[in-house]
């Protein structure tokens, strides 16, 4: 009996398993899902453990191949002018942003905030306003360590204030850059989280209650 009611456990879980479709995104995320339509640049479907919630919507640049429940799969290729999401990957000289496995200079990464979301370009002009600052302590610096090198190099001595004042301006620029760098990284959040919400859609839905008619809204 015991036997009976584990295989019985065991093929009620693989049937379920089997009749999911499964999300296969670019970034490498796995979305267990019921796929509802294919368009021509958006797919919609449901969370599977969800699956009487919210439809969703993603993007085709997102998706790198759709595995359904009969076990056959569709892939997906990149469509030119469709907004996708903006990957920032950190390194020891600062972060780096990718789009559709593409690094993306600081110049076209401006372009594509500038002409999908002002919000996120604002944030990221306030970035562009601290590279300057940086920039220009930075440069002060530079510019007095050298003179000063020059000086001794002709034989007068190290003018330890000059030092100090230069490498405290370096440092200075160093710090307006990290925040730079900091504005750059919200910005490209404040991008990514609005294509996730114009990628989600509202279910209005009709039915019969006790009472009379009902109406819900899933969000």
């Amino acid at each position: 009996m015991k036997q009976l009611f584990l295989f019985v456990i065991t093929l009620v879980f693989s049937l379920n398993t089997y009749a999911q479709d499964t999300l296969v995104l670019r970034n490498g995320n796995k979305v267990l899902s019921k796929v509802l339509e294919i368009g021509t640049t958006e797919v919609s479907y449901k969370i599977w453990s969800n699956i009487n919630g919210p439809t969703y919507k993603v993007s085709r640049n997102d998706i790198s191949y759709i595995k359904y429940n009969n076990q056959t799969i569709e892939t997906f290729e990149q469509i030119a002018g469709i907004p996708s999401e903006i990957e920032v990957r950190r390194g020891g000289f600062g972060p780096s942003f990718w789009q559709d496995g593409r690094k993306v200079r600081l110049s076209e990464l401006r372009n594509i905030l500038k002409q999908n979301n002002p919000d996120a370009f604002r944030k990221y002009k306030n970035g562009e306003g601290l590279a300057v600052i940086g920039a220009i302590f930075a440069g002060a610096g530079a510019g007095l360590a050298i003179g000063n090198a020059i000086n001794v190099y002709y034989g007068n001595d190290m003018d330890w204030t000059i030092t100090a004042v230069a490498g405290g301006a370096v440092l200075v620029g160093l710090i307006f850059g990290g925040a730079e760098n900091k504005k750059y990284i919200e910005a490209v959040e404040i991008y990514n989280q609005g294509l996730r919400r114009s990628n989600k859609v509202v279910d209005l839905n009709f039915g019969f209650t006790q009472s009379g008619i009902g109406l819900s809204l899933t969000f």
